[in-house]
């Protein structure tokens, strides 16, 4: 019951479940995010610290299925300074 027992206590990200030691975590709303589950959030998702646990689960399939969709994303044409191409 020291003055540092709860900075030593074991915690997990709220996402991913990997064990966080006292570096490189996020705290939100319902507990912590590890560094990789918070890098996976868009840049423009501002207020993660007051989302809960869910909302971030929310966030990061969205990405996942935007990022599927991008990958199968075929241009037909691309402009540029004045320039039109065309894909052949």
């Amino acid at each position: 019951m020291g003055f540092f027992d709860k900075m030593f206590e074991k915690k997990e990200c709220a996402i991913c479940g990997t064990e966080l030691g006292l570096l490189g975590k996020t705290k939100i709303n319902e507990g912590y995010l590890c560094k990789e589950c918070a890098g996976k959030l868009s840049p423009y998702f501002h207020g993660y610290r007051s989302s809960t646990a869910d909302d971030i689960r929310e966030q990061l399939a969205y990405r996942e299925a935007n990022a599927e969709r991008l990958s199968s994303f075929n241009p037909t044409r691309t402009l540029s300074a004045g320039h039109q191409y065309y894909a052949r």
